[in-house]
């Protein structure tokens, strides 16, 4: 059953910004413009310390409640570190945009 919540009001102080920051990830192909869609998750703007914009989507009111349930918990950091002793090399690998990086299927591109 699709779920389309209303966007909550943003502060007129950075409607430029998230305009410009909307811009720049429809440039960048990570987000599409769509005519209309039977799904609409509110965004929650967030100030970065360099005050530039990331934009979040409140997904627990809308398509988490959609979501499997995976049943393989994330590891306790505290196993990870059990597990790496001993190690001689590590490597450490930063992501820029984060979640951006990661394609959706076609299937999960509608919702």
């Amino acid at each position: 059953q699709p779920i389309f919540l209303k966007p909550r009001p943003i502060p007129y102080a950075i409607r430029d910004k998230v305009d410009c920051e909307i811009d720049r990830l429809v440039s960048e192909k990570i987000l599409s413009p769509v005519e209309s869609s039977e799904y609409g998750t509110p965004i929650v703007p967030v100030i970065k310390p360099d005050g530039s914009i990331r934009l979040c989507g409140d997904y627990k009111v809308t398509i988490n409640k959609m979501l499997q349930i995976d049943r393989h918990p994330i590891p306790r950091v505290d196993d990870l570190f059990v597990a790496l002793r001993g190690g001689k090399r590590f490597s450490k690998l930063d992501l820029s945009q984060a979640y951006q990086q990661i394609e959706l299927e076609d299937l999960s591109l509608k919702i």
